[in-house]
């Protein structure tokens, strides 16, 4: 084998590897291309979540909003709910008073002032004095 025929057979291979070079080349580029397609992909994705994270934190500076006025409005609600105890407590406490002067009364002047169940005039709760009030208002 002469030296132009060692040269050939050279040139030969390497042009086989140079097209096998050049193959490999174009399938990495190829893959290049699909990376690229999914990473716009994957962006597009995050501007999305991005998006729905902003939404979904400005609906939850609303409902804390909304929170910090039932909380108000629950604390306004136990003040009057203390209040009317303290008011109900009074108005029992008076109401227990007239009906021992009425019973005193009525011991002294003989003249009937309070039903005979003298028990269902003292109440324990609110809503049994309305109910005494109702019944006594009956013909």
């Amino acid at each position: 084998m002469n030296n132009e025929e060692k040269i050939l057979s050279i040139l030969e291979t390497m042009n086989g590897r140079l097209e096998s070079l050049e193959a490999g080349q174009k399938n990495l580029e190829a893959g290049q291309k699909n990376l690229e397609a999914g990473q716009k992909n994957l962006e597009a994705g995050q501007k999305n979540l991005e998006a729905r994270q902003e939404r979904l934190e400005a609906g939850q500076q609303r409902l804390e909003s909304r929170l910090d006025r039932v909380e108000a409005d629950v604390s306004q609600i136990k003040e009057d709910v203390g209040s009317l105890k303290e008011d109900v407590l009074m108005i029992r406490s008076s109401v227990n008073t007239l009906l021992d002067w009425a019973d005193r009364a009525q011991d002294a002047t003989k003249i009937k002032l309070i039903p005979k169940a003298r028990e269902e005039i003292y109440f324990e709760s609110p809503t049994s004095f309305f109910a005494i009030v109702k019944r006594n208002a009956a013909p």
